[in-house]
């Protein structure tokens, strides 16, 4: 009798992570979607959040976040603290890699980060962008390694679909100071090529960072 109680038990806390935010095939990996569902607001999709550390932490804090089907895999880290104490929507087919390095982490950390669909792939992609700020990702956009790392982070940045792709491209675009205090927009197919568009509207004066 005890074990059927326990069993089920068992059941009914799976159905409710499975279930509830987590869709399917989802969050498999040591730590992956620690805390992720203490937000009502969180949900993620099918096939999302497959590696170790994916999606820690992730949306835990005032809004949550949304993460679409086959999102968030491939890297350990990947989306680390995506939406921590702030807001993220990230779409179908984003923020993978296959590499080494996470992708989307960080990204709207205390600030708002909307990511389209099949955006944001590649080694250190998007890192951090939309932290303490506001940045818009379209789909197809930011493609490439270190593509769109500290993008809109303490700024207002929207990328229009399919920009900011190469090495490096979108790089610390609209990276300012606390406020935000820098507005940048960048149109559908623009900013191609690796380094392109690199540090436009970068304004934070330390370290060197939009000068380096």
């Amino acid at each position: 009798m005890k074990l059927l109680t326990y069993l089920l038990i068992l059941k009914s806390l799976h159905y409710s992570f499975s279930n509830g935010c987590v869709g399917s095939n989802s969050c498999d990996g040591n730590d992956a979607c620690t805390s992720i569902c203490s937000p009502a607001s969180t949900s993620v999709g099918n096939d999302s959040c497959n590696a170790v550390s994916a999606c820690y932490y992730a949306g835990n804090g005032r809004y949550g976040i949304k993460i679409g089907n086959n999102a968030c895999n491939d890297a350990e880290k990947t989306c680390f603290r995506a939406g921590f104490d702030g807001n993220a929507s990230i779409g179908d087919g984003s923020c993978n890699n296959g590499q080494e390095a996470q992708a989307c982490h960080s990204v709207g950390y205390d600030g708002v980060v909307t990511i389209g669909n099949n955006a944001c792939i590649g080694y250190n992609v998007c890192g951090r962008a939309g932290m303490k700020g506001n940045a818009i990702i379209g789909n197809k956009a930011c493609n490439g390694d270190n593509a769109c790392r500290d993008a809109g982070r303490n700024g207002v940045l929207t990328i229009g679909m399919e920009s900011c792709v190469g090495y490096y491209a979108c790089q610390r675009v609209a990276w300012g100071l606390e406020g935000p205090s820098t507005v940048v927009r960048i149109g559908d197919r623009s900013c191609r090529g690796e380094n392109a568009c690199n540090r436009v509207g970068c304004n934070f004066p330390y370290d060197n960072l939009c000068s380096d």
